[in-house]
Parts: structure tokens; C-alpha cells; sequence
């Protein structure tokens, strides 16, 4: 027979024990919604104009993006459009973080040359590798999706020896 004082010890021990256990064993489930689907860029939804293109007149005013995952395979249809400018690009990659070539189907300002991706939780990391006037350019962009799964927001970085891009584009999912 167990005495009161060795029960509450042994019950007391366990409940601590539990307790803390229970950030490990009772962690909330991480909800990711899919990236799949069209995105349209919000007006007011980051630094587009000019900042996407180097000639103003080109300036870029609306941006859809349609998505779609195949496995590790994630394919993107870019339409950009402005005062003087239509424009869509097609190119898909394995998310491996293995540096690919893009397959880039229409020139843009940049010459795309290869891409690598990878999963980080809910967010894709696609680090795009291209040449601008004859100087490799590496822009890292990471793909997060809101809580609810309605807006994408895009962040881009990176650095050539003679520009630093810091860009921040957000979208809203389309009404199907």
C-alpha cells in the first residue's frame, strides 16, 4: 500500500514532469495554405512603377500571378501589364535547392538564367540567378502566405555591383 505522502509526491512529480513536457508534445499544428491559384497585385500592394523595369515607359502598373504545384514542381504564369507594356512569363522548378536553369519562355529586362527553391515551413525561398549587363545578380524571394490563405505577399532581395534590390509586392488571391 502506497502512503498519502508518497501518492501526492508521485502525482505531483508527474503533473511537473507533464507540465514540462508540454510545449514539446502539445505544440499547436502549423496550418499551410497553398500557394496554388491566381494572385492579383493590390494597388497600393508595393513598389512596382519603374521599379520593375529600367525604361519608365515600360512601367509596370498591374501584376497577376497564376500558380500551380505539381509535387516538388511549382509552376508560375507572370502577367505584367501597363500604359505601354503586355507582357506574360511562364516557368516552372523543383523545389530541391538544387540550381536549375529557369526556362524562362519571353526575354524580360533581366537575362534568367537559373533558379533554386526550397520549402522553409509555409514559405517558399526561390533564390533567382540572372545576368544584367553582363554581372550575375542573385535576388532571393520569399513567398508568404497570410494566416487566412487570402494575400501572398512577396519580399525580394539582393545585390549586383551596381544596384540593391529591397522589393515587397503584395497580392490578394482571386476571386475563382
Amino acid at each position: 500500500m502506497i502512503s498519502g505522502g508518497v501518492l501526492r509526491f508521485a502525482v505531483a512529480g508527474a503533473a511537473l514532469l507533464l507540465a514540462a513536457l508540454a510545449p514539446f508534445s502539445v505544440a499547436k499544428a502549423q496550418t499551410c495554405h497553398s500557394l496554388e491559384g491566381s494572385w492579383v497585385l493590390k494597388p497600393e500592394g508595393g513598389m512596382v512603377g519603374a521599379a520593375l523595369s529600367f525604361d519608365p515607359y515600360y512601367a509596370i502598373a498591374a501584376i497577376r500571378l497564376s500558380m500551380r504545384l505539381r509535387g516538388p514542381t511549382v509552376e508560375q504564369d507572370w502577367e505584367f501589364s501597363g500604359a505601354h507594356l503586355q507582357r506574360a512569363t511562364h516557368y516552372e522548378f523543383t523545389t530541391d535547392g538544387q540550381r536549375q536553369a529557369s526556362g524562362i519562355q519571353s526575354p524580360t529586362d533581366f537575362e534568367y538564367e537559373a533558379v533554386s527553391s526550397v520549402w522553409q515551413n509555409c514559405t517558399l525561398i526561390q533564390t533567382g540567378y540572372s545576368r544584367l549587363f553582363g554581372m550575375e545578380v542573385s535576388t532571393v524571394s520569399s513567398y508568404v502566405i497570410s494566416p487566412e490563405g487570402k494575400e501572398l505577399t512577396i519580399l525580394q532581395s539582393g545585390e549586383s555591383p551596381i544596384a540593391v534590390i529591397e522589393r515587397r509586392l503584395e497580392f490578394h488571391r482571386e476571386a475563382l
